[in-house]
This record gives C-alpha cells, sequence and structure tokens, in this order.
C-alpha cells in the first residue's frame, strides 16, 4: 500500500473534490453527507469533464444512471489504444494477460490474442507459457457462447499450426486449449470437439494430433 501511494504521488495528479451545482442532487447528498467515498472518482470526472476508467461495473451503471453517459473500463482503453496503434500487439497481449491474472474475468479474447501469446511464451519449460495460459483462462467455462469460443480456439489453432516456427509447442498449447474449452461444458463439450475435429480437416497434421488427443483423453466412443 505504501508502494502504491509513492507511485500516485509521483505519477497522477491529485485534485480535491469540489461539490457542483452541475451535479446530480443524489451526488451532491452523497458527496455532502459522506457516508462513503465510494463516488469519488465519479465525482471528479464530472468536476474535470475526465472519462471515467473504472472496473466497477456498479460505479459505471450508477453514473449512467445520473448522467447519462458511462465509463469503460480498463480493457477497453487497451484495446482502443491498440487499434489506434498507441501500444503494439506485444503489449496489449501482455497487458491482457495480466488483467486476467488480477482476477478480471469479463475480457474478450480472440484467436489472434490467443496465438500471440503462444508465440510470446515461445518453448517456455514446459509449454505452455504463462501468457497462454492466463489469456486461455476467458476459454471455456459453463457461461461460454459455445460458437464464439470454438470459433477463437480454432483461430487460434489455424494460426499456429499453419506457422512452422511454432512446431516445437504447438502440440502442447493444443492440448491445454482443448481442455480449456471444454472444461464445466458438461452437455456439449462432445459437440464442440467435433466442430473442432470437423473444421480441422484442412489442417491434417492438426487433425491427427486432435484424433490423438481425443483417443488419449478416452472421448472416443463419446465425440
Amino acid at each position: 500500500m505504501d508502494r502504491a501511494i509513492e507511485w500516485a504521488t509521483a505519477h497522477a495528479t491529485i485534485l480535491p473534490i469540489t461539490i457542483s451545482a452541475n451535479f446530480p442532487t443524489t451526488l451532491q447528498e452523497q458527496l455532502r453527507t459522506r457516508q462513503t467515498d465510494a463516488f469519488d472518482s465519479l465525482a471528479l470526472a464530472l468536476q474535470t469533464g475526465a472519462l471515467l476508467v473504472t472496473d466497477d461495473l456498479p460505479t459505471r451503471e450508477v453514473q449512467r444512471t445520473l448522467t447519462g453517459h458511462a465509463g469503460v473500463w480498463l480493457h477497453a482503453v487497451f484495446g482502443l489504444a491498440h487499434a489506434q496503434n498507441q501500444i503494439d500487439t506485444d503489449a496489449f497481449v501482455r497487458w491482457s494477460a495480466f488483467l486476467v491474472k488480477a482476477g478480471h474475468s469479463y475480457l474478450g479474447v480472440s484467436g489472434a490474442m490467443l496465438a500471440h501469446a503462444a508465440r510470446l511464451d515461445g518453448v517456455a519449460a514446459p509449454p505452455p507459457g504463462y501468457l497462454f495460459k492466463a489469456l486461455s483462462q476467458e476459454i471455456g467455462g459453463w457461461t461460454a457462447d459455445p460458437r464464439s469460443h470454438a470459433g477463437a480456439s480454432f483461430d487460434c489453432l489455424r494460426a499456429l499450426w499453419t506457422d512452422p516456427a511454432a512446431d516445437s509447442y504447438r502440440q502442447p498449447v493444443t492440448g491445454h486449449l482443448l481442455r480449456q474449452l471444454i472444461h464445466e461444458r458438461q452437455s456439449d463439450f462432445a459437440v464442440l470437439i467435433r466442430t473442432l475435429l470437423v473444421a480441422s480437416k484442412a489442417l491434417p497434421a492438426l487433425e491427427i494430433y486432435m484424433r490423438g488427443w481425443i483417443i488419449g483423453h478416452f472421448l472416443a466412443d463419446i465425440v
């Protein structure tokens, strides 16, 4: 905590909150009574005209309710910076992985991001490495949309299995991704695997690996 305060003192602009008549009445009352400091960031954004960046969904919803405008979450800022070439793909993938490991569970992860993470990890011992394992946590699970998650998974596999430089690590990365895709999918895991298996027919080496993976995981009779 001391280091965080030191960082803020050195790098952040620290401003007092001034209650303005332009603030919504409800917000003015909250600030005057000081029952909570939960709305200080919202008030400061209104006061300065700055964009509110917060990963706290309730705070963004309160801002939308009070002002008709909502802030954004941190990963959206990273995504825009990447789209506008303010940061490169390496930074975007690394920062996204760091957010996942910090407990952020709502990130949109594409096949291209997964493949890039695997390449950045390279031949980490043993593969898959830190970045890929972090980003792949966003794949699968009981709440996942099966179509989009299967699509992102195959996009990643296609990128790795058509890249000769990935030959040394793509098999363990593929196995990890397949397990991640079907975890907590009790009703449709076989459909997900069959979908990828059919798609892999255009990539014979991937199809051979997947058939072996299916047999090795005792799924041959199900899939």
